[in-house]
């Protein structure tokens, strides 16, 4: 990449203030814009006529450059070529010859970058530092022996991805094919099984996974102790647990434990004695709660109000 260098210092060079107020700002923006225009497509300072329309600007701001003495005017047949050391605001054609000062073919049209090559790269200058910079490049890619990196570490007559016949080396084996060592023998560990390591007994493992009741599901030991605990009817319990998962889509990981929770509940939910089931109020929610806290505040505002009012009839008698 080439840089079109810019002094910090040009704001208040004689050049740039010579040029007219009005025509300054815009001025000095073409010549920056023309600057890094040529910096980039290597022309050493050429500006053709038909890029001072591409960058917006008006002739009069590059004329306004030329007589300042920043910008040449180049005339036709004329080539893009550096300037340093040519006194004149116009450059010439040789008529015998037909070709410019520099004795390149004539070109374009345009401007030219006054001494462009004394404070800027010229095509050539960045051309040998582009080649520069391919050479370095293309020798870290390469060891001292003039190899790429890497090329030494595979045997002559091989590629790096090709592997030798070495079944007939001696001390060497085909790859995955370990030689075996009597030496030192490899130690055996028990084999497997699907029910554990070796001949350890297998564990039952309970599913994850929630299942319907089974048909064949009955109630075990555990449920009939803890029926006699709570003091409830373990057959009773039973009919409703299988009716109430049945009408419900219920699906448990173990159902067992399932039917514990449900008769500690049982219980809770139970009817109460004499055959009448446990009331249970209307159903309220956090609205009806609130509503609550607000009435007893009102009520409390209300009896502090009533006390207040009889102090005062009070004094006042």
């Amino acid at each position: 990449m080439a840089w079109f260098k810019v002094d910090d210092r040009l704001y208040s060079s004689l050049k740039v203030m010579r040029i007219p107020r009005r025509l300054r700002t815009a001025a000095i923006g073409l010549w920056t814009m023309a600057g890094s225009w040529s910096a980039h497509d290597l022309t050493d300072g050429y500006i053709p006529d038909f890029m001072i329309e591409e960058f917006g600007a008006e002739d009069e701001h590059a004329q306004a450059l030329v007589n300042t003495g920043l910008w040449r005017r180049v005339v036709p047949e004329m080539s893009q070529r550096d300037t340093t050391g040519t006194d004149s605001d116009v450059l010439e054609v040789s008529e015998s010859t037909g070709y410019d000062e520099w004795g390149e073919s004539p070109e374009a049209s345009g401007y030219q970058f006054v001494k462009w090559s004394e404070y800027q790269p010229t095509k050539t200058d960045v051309e040998d530092q582009r080649e520069k910079e391919r050479d370095r490049k293309r020798k870290q890619r390469r060891n001292s022996e003039g190899k790429f990196a890497g090329q030494g570490n595979v045997p002559p007559g091989q590629t790096r991805d090709s592997q030798r016949d070495i079944s007939g080396v001696t001390g060497m084996s085909q790859p995955g094919h370990a030689v075996p060592d009597p030496a030192r023998p490899v130690p055996t560990r028990p084999q497997p099984t699907p029910n554990g390591v070796g001949d350890a007994p297998a564990k039952p493992r309970l599913s994850n996974r929630k299942t319907r009741m089974p048909d064949d599901w009955t109630p075990n030991e555990s449920h009939e102790q803890k029926a006699a605990e709570l003091g409830v009817d373990l057959h009773a319990e039973v009919e409703k647990f299988r009716d109430h998962a049945i009408a419900n889509g219920k699906t448990f990981v173990d159902w067992s434990r399932g039917f514990h929770t449900w008769l500690n509940n049982a219980l809770k939910f139970g009817p109460r004695p004499g055959g009448r089931p446990p009331e249970r109020g209307p159903a309220r929610n956090k609205a009806d709660e609130r509503m609550d806290q607000n009435r007893a505040v009102i009520e409390e505002l209300r009896r502090y109000e009533e006390e207040q009012s009889t102090t005062i009839q009070g004094e006042l008698l």
